[in-house]
C-alpha cells in the first residue's frame, strides 16, 4: 500500500538552513542529555543555547511570515499565555528569577519553532528533515545504551519522536531493501527501551506500534501485528537465560509490582499531586484558578521527595504535566492542554481516513504518534521540557492548519474506525 500512495504537501523551502540546523539542534541536545542522564550545568546550557538560537532565527524571520487570521489568532493568544504569567509570578515569596525565566522559555519555544516552521514548511514536511532528526535521535539513544551513566543498570530511554519514526517508517516502508535496515533500527530502538529500565519506554514501543499499524490497515492489520510481537516475545524469553530475565524485570521494577510492593515511581508522583492540591485549596484565589500561579510558580512540600526541594524550601517542578499546566497557569493552561490533545487525535483519525483515499504523508504521521507518546508520557514526566516536545507540538498545530480537508468529519471517522 505504502508505495500506492501519494504525498500530499509540497515545499520550496526546503534548502533553507534552518531545515537542517532545527534537527541538528535537537538530536545534539539529546546526546548530552543521554550522556549525562541526570540535569547538570551543561544540560541547562545547551538548551539556554537551543532556545537563544531558536529566539534568533524567530526574529530574523518573523517580518517575512505571512500568517492567516485563523493563525495570527492562535499566535495571539499564545503570546498572551506566555505573558499574562509574569504578573503572578512576581508575587511568589521569594521570586526566583532562573524558575521564572525558565518556565517562560520553556512555554515560549513551541511558538517559536511554529513561526519558523510558517516561514519555512520544510521543517515540518520534508523527509529529509525528519530523518536528519531520526538519526540523530538515533545516535543518542545509542551513546545513552552505551554509557550507562547513572550507575543503576539504567540510562535514557529513547526519544518518543525516535519510537514513532522507526515504527512509521516500518509500517510503511515502500521497498523491500528497506525491511532489514529498518528493522535493525526497529529491534535497536525496543532493545534501548526494555533496557533503559524505564516501563514507560516499554509501553510506548508497543502502543505505538499498534498505532502505526491501524494507520496502515485497521483492525485487521493490528490483529496480525499483536500477534506476531507476541510470539518473537515468547520466543526470545524462551532464548534468554533466566538470571538475564530476572535482572532486567528487577531493572523495570516489575517484580516488585508482581510481588505487591509499592511503587516508588508512581508513589513520588502522587505525593507532588497531593501537595500541588494542598496548596491551591490553602492559597489560591479566583485570579489563580483562572490563570495560575505563574511562571515559576513552586509550593511547599509535604509529602514530596526531598531531592526536589530548593534551598528556599519549595518544590517548583511537577512531573506530571497536566497538574503543572494547571498549577502554572490554571484553567487556561489546562485548556490549552486539552486542546492539543483533541488536535493530536483529530490528526491521527484524519490520516487514517487518508490513508484508505491512497494519501500519505510520513512526516505527518511520525509526528502525530509521537505527539501521542508524549500526551501519555506527560502523565508521568515533565515533557515541556524536552525540545523535541516542542518541536511536535509546533508541528501538530502547523499540520492542522495546513492539511486540506480531504473528507469530510463524519467520512473520515467512518473511514478510520473501519476495519
Amino acid at each position: 500500500m505504502a508505495g500506492q500512495l501519494t504525498s500530499t504537501h509540497q515545499d520550496t523551502s526546503r534548502h533553507s538552513p534552518l531545515v537542517w540546523l532545527l534537527p541538528a539542534g535537537l538530536a545534539g541536545y539529546h546526546a548530552v542529555f543521554a550522556l549525562q542522564f541526570y540535569v547538570t550545568t551543561t544540560q541547562r546550557l545547551v538548551h539556554t543555547a537551543f532556545i537563544a538560537l531558536t529566539a534568533a532565527a524567530f526574529l530574523l524571520t518573523i517580518a517575512t511570515v505571512k500568517l492567516s487570521r485563523r493563525r495570527w489568532g492562535l499566535t495571539f493568544l499564545w503570546s498572551l499565555l506566555c505573558i499574562v504569567p509574569f504578573f503572578p509570578a512576581f508575587t511568589h515569596r521569594p521570586p526566583i528569577p532562573i524558575y521564572i525565566i525558565g518556565d517562560f522559555s520553556t512555554l515560549v519555544l513551541p511558538l517559536l519553532i511554529l513561526v519558523l516552521g510558517l516561514r519555512h514548511p520544510a521543517v515540518f514536511q520534508d523527509r529529509p528533515a525528519i530523518g536528519l532528526l531520526t538519526l540523530g535521535l538515533l545516535r543518542a539513544a545509542f551513546l545513552g545504551t552505551i554509557s550507562g551513566a547513572s550507575g543503576n543498570d539504567r540510562h535514557v530511554e529513547p526519544s518518543s519522536f525516535l519510537i514513532a519514526s522507526v515504527w512509521t517508517s516500518f509500517a510503511f516502508r515502500a521497498a523491500r531493501h528497506s525491511t532489514w535496515v529498518i528493522g535493525a533500527a526497529l529491534l535497536f530502538v525496543s532493545y534501548a527501551a526494555i533496557s533503559s529500565g524505564y516501563r514507560s519506554a516499554m509501553a510506548q514501543v508497543a502502543i505505538l506500534g499498534v498505532l502505526a499499524y491501524f494507520l496502515k490497515g485497521g483492525w485487521r492489520a493490528v490483529s496480525l501485528y499483536v500477534g506476531s510481537a507476541l510470539i518473537a516475545l515468547t520466543l526470545i524469553a524462551m532464548a534468554l537465560p533466566q538470571h538475564v530475565l530476572e535482572r532486567q524485570m528487577q531493572a523495570m521494577r516489575i517484580s516488585s509490582i508482581l510481588a505487591g510492593e509499592e511503587d516508588a515511581s508512581i508513589n513520588q508522583r502522587l505525593n507532588e499531586v497531593h501537595d500541588v492540591v494542598n496548596h491551591i485549596r490553602n492559597k489560591w484565589t479566583p485570579f489563580e484558578y483562572i490563570f495560575g500561579a505563574g511562571h515559576g510558580a513552586a509550593f511547599v512540600p509535604i509529602r514530596s521527595n526531598a531531592n526536589n526541594i530548593n534551598e528556599f524550601g519549595t518544590v517548583h517542578h511537577v512531573h506530571t504535566t497536566p497538574m503543572l499546566l494547571f498549577f502554572r497557569y490554571g484553567i487556561v493552561g489546562a485548556l490549552a492542554f486539552v486542546a492539543l490533545c483533541w488536535v493530536t487525535a483529530k490528526r491521527f483519525f484524519s490520516i487514517r481516513a487518508g490513508v484508505r483515499a491512497r494519501q500519505f504523508h510520513r512526516a505527518e504521521a511520525c509526528l502525530t504518534l509521537a505527539m501521542i507518546a508524549y500526551l501519555a508520557d506527560s502523565l508521568k514526566h515533565g515533557v515541556l521540557v524536552d525540545p523535541v516536545f516542542s518541536y511536535c507540538a509546533a508541528g501538530i498545530l502547523f499540520l492542522e492548519g495546513d492539511a486540506p480537508q480531504r473528507l469530510s468529519v463524519g467520512e473520515r471517522a467512518e473511514a478510520a474506525l473501519e476495519s
